[in-house]
């Protein structure tokens, strides 16, 4: 392997990514939770501040996670297979096992109603 090779496959340092991600999450956060958080008119400038940094959480994570797809892919040599399979690995096989937990969970929670 080539160093220029060694050097597309580490990860690399994005410290703004990660501050982008926490404050998409917070926002995403904020709007979920408006309902109980905010009235339904913002008396505020701090409020009125709140509502409208929350609008922008959805598309923040959006361009934040094309950009983290566009860096991997472009450091994978376009191999969009190997993504997905990594996506796969990564979020799915954590996803299935909290679904099956959260299901169990819930039967034997089921289960025990109907004995009493």
């Amino acid at each position: 392997m080539t160093p220029v090779q060694a050097s597309r496959n580490q990860p690399r340092d994005y410290g703004y990514i990660d501050n982008v991600r926490i404050l998409s999450m917070l926002a995403i956060v904020l709007l979920h939770s408006g309902q109980v958080l905010f009235h339904s008119e913002a008396t505020s400038s701090l409020e009125r501040l709140i509502l409208q940094f929350r609008t922008f959480g959805v598309p923040l994570l959006f361009v934040n996670s094309a950009f983290l797809m566009t860096d991997w892919l472009d450091r994978r040599s376009n191999d969009v297979g190997a993504y997905w399979k990594s996506r796969v690995y990564r979020i799915g096989m954590p996803w299935f096992f909290w679904l099956t937990a959260y299901m169990v969970f819930d039967s034997c929670k089921a289960l025990l109603r109907h004995e009493n």
